[in-house]
């Protein structure tokens, strides 16, 4: 996942080099901003689908915390009935 993440950051910024580029070669000022605003929307995209993608890690790992402690409970909550089934039988 974090591969293609990687390949794509790096497309992203192959793109942005080459608008940039674009940009200084354009003389007339009009066109100058259309390429500028379409740098401007690719890096906000770029980040946003960055944020986004920390934010789904985040929310997984702590949803698999979550479900690795309700097992742990639940096995420790097995070991203490046994234990005392187990005592129960000496007396």
């Amino acid at each position: 996942m974090f591969y293609f993440k990687a390949e794509a950051i790096g497309m992203l910024l192959a793109i942005i080099k080459i608008l940039i580029s674009k940009r200084n070669a354009i003389k007339n000022e009009k066109e100058r901003w259309v390429v500028t605003r379409d740098i401007i929307l690719l890096i906000t995209g770029g980040v946003i689908g960055l944020v986004s993608t920390c934010f789904g890690i985040i929310i997984s790992h702590l949803f698999e915390v979550r479900r690795l402690k309700k097992t742990r409970d639940r096995v420790n909550q097995q070991k203490a009935r046994s234990v005392i089934m187990d005592t129960s039988t000496f007396t």
